[in-house]
């Protein structure tokens, strides 16, 4: 604190105190070392669960918000748990129209219930076809949260999603990088140029503005009831079963968000 008179004024928790942030290093240990300016507190009328979830709100929020804003035709790619919130706060910002996809059904089927318009299998027909048809022409935006699923053996990774965004978006479109690709792909540069698009991810936002902000916007975004993170998670296990809850995460494509109960 002494080295960084500026959080003083952030300095709202005591012993006992309910903390969320990131990153957090060793969430399964019985206690985490945090530097300061990594957590915020989050209120009693917050749950636990929810409070996990901060995390992840903060990484697709600060995305998100530096590129739909209302009136936006937005297509998102991907519904797992990042693409899932980013539907939800999509919608929050007031998205005219969500577009999502996904090549699980069931994740298809709870985007819609969690705010789109349209959810489409990028494994039927042409996907930029159906996409452009929806968007008369290309979208406001597109944010890519397909992830990294070559760990999920029966669903298809990433490098040709990524590689698409580039024929979705209308000229100006703003494109949001959620996911993380660890492998090279190869994208059509010419139409990034020539189409004036603009890509931002998380970073963008986090280098340029405080980290207890954001941190405070998250909770803000849950405790108002503008997104329910509850909605995503779908497995819930004991500490003690953390091997079958790993397994399951790579086995069972169905899964959107875990979470492991200590009580």
């Amino acid at each position: 604190v002494h080295d960084r008179p500026h959080l003083g004024e952030h300095l709202d928790f005591e012993v006992g105190s309910r903390v969320t942030g990131t990153p957090i290093y060793g969430g399964f240990g019985e206690y985490v070392l945090m530097d300061i300016g990594t957590f915020t507190t989050f209120p009693d009328t917050m749950s636990w669960e929810e409070g996990t979830l901060v995390e992840p709100v903060i990484m697709v929020n600060n995305t998100v918000r530096q590129v739909i804003d209302t009136g936006d035709v937005v297509v998102i790619l991907g519904q797992g748990a990042l693409g899932s919130i980013a539907t939800m706060i999509a919608k929050a910002r007031g998205a005219r129209k969500i577009i999502t996809t996904d090549p699980v059904a069931s994740k298809r089927k709870r985007s819609l219930e969690l705010g789109a318009d349209v959810s489409l299998d990028p494994n039927e027909g042409h996907i930029v076809n159906q996409i452009l048809r929806l968007t008369d022409g290309g979208a406001d935006v597109v944010v890519e949260a397909a992830g990294e699923p070559e760990s999920i053996p029966m669903v298809p990774g990433v490098p040709e999603t990524i590689s698409l965004i580039p024929y979705l978006g209308k000229w100006g479109c703003r494109v949001g990088q959620i996911g993380a690709c660890c492998v090279p792909v190869l994208v059509d540069w010419s139409y990034i140029h020539f189409k004036g698009l603009r890509v931002v991810s998380q970073s963008s936002y986090g280098f340029t503005h405080p980290a207890l902000g954001w941190m405070k916007d998250a909770v803000n975004l849950i405790t108002s009831g503008k997104i329910d993170v509850k909605k995503i998670i779908t497995h819930r296990f004991q500490i003690d079963q953390l091997a079958e809850a790993f397994e399951e995460a790579e086995r069972n494509a169905d899964m959107v968000k875990g979470m492991f109960l200590f009580d």
